[in-house]
Order: structure tokens, then sequence, then C-alpha cells
């Protein structure tokens, strides 16, 4: 699926992949998937940032703070 790249930003003004301009914006924790005029992201669940989701020991864990909106 192609759109029309309109941006002002100097460049081509040719077209460009809408697939690769969102696959760009997101980690390997999301797939994409295009059909017709329809994009579809899914997520496999998970943060991909730190959190208090994750079990102590791992690399993204982080303690939450109480008392903090």
């Amino acid at each position: 699926m192609d759109a029309k790249d309109d941006s002002s930003g100097g460049g081509s003004g040719g077209d460009v992949s809408v697939t690769s301009v969102v696959t760009a914006k997101y980690t390997s924790a999301v797939t994409i998937a295009t059909s017709g005029s329809s994009i579809t992201l899914r997520s496999n669940g998970t943060p991909a940032h730190v959190s208090p989701y994750w079990l102590v020991g791992h690399a993204l864990y982080e303690a939450q703070i109480l008392g903090k909106d």
C-alpha cells in the first residue's frame, strides 16, 4: 500500500510505503499488516520500557513509586 508523500521538508515528493513509515515508529514488539486500505497493528502485550510489570531481576524492571500520580 502506498501513499503520496506530501511532507514539506524537502525530499523528492515521491510515493512512500505506509508500512515502512509505520514500522519505523514501532519496536519489534509490534507487528504490522496491511490489507487493501486497512492497516493492523498487533502487540505482544508486554511493555517495551521500564515498568513494575516485569519481575525483579528483569532488565526492564523498575520498582513502583508509591504516592506518586
